[in-house]
Order: C-alpha cells, then sequence, then structure tokens
C-alpha cells in the first residue's frame, strides 16, 4: 500500500520597492492558507 505524496511549494515574488509584493504575497498565503516570510525581516536594517 502506497501512502499518498505531499507536494510543498515555494513562491517567491520579486520586484521593484514600493511594488506592492508584500501586499501580494499577504493575499496569496492568505487564499492558500499558509504561512507568509516578509524577505525584510531576514537581514538587517541598513542606514543611508
Amino acid at each position: 500500500m502506497s501512502t499518498p505524496s505531499s507536494k510543498h511549494y515555494v513562491f517567491i515574488l520579486m520586484g521593484v520597492s514600493g511594488s506592492g509584493k508584500s501586499v501580494v504575497a499577504n493575499r496569496v498565503a492568505q487564499q492558500l492558507q499558509t504561512a507568509f516570510l516578509d524577505g525584510d525581516f531576514l537581514h538587517p536594517v541598513q542606514i543611508f
């Protein structure tokens, strides 16, 4: 007897600053009932 395979997906949204990537990612995550990880929180803040 075989077990059903679970498929896992990773979506990466890329674009220029202010283009709405986070808004789209949040909405997609809500529709798929899954987690959303914002890349802005994965690196230190740079002060110019």
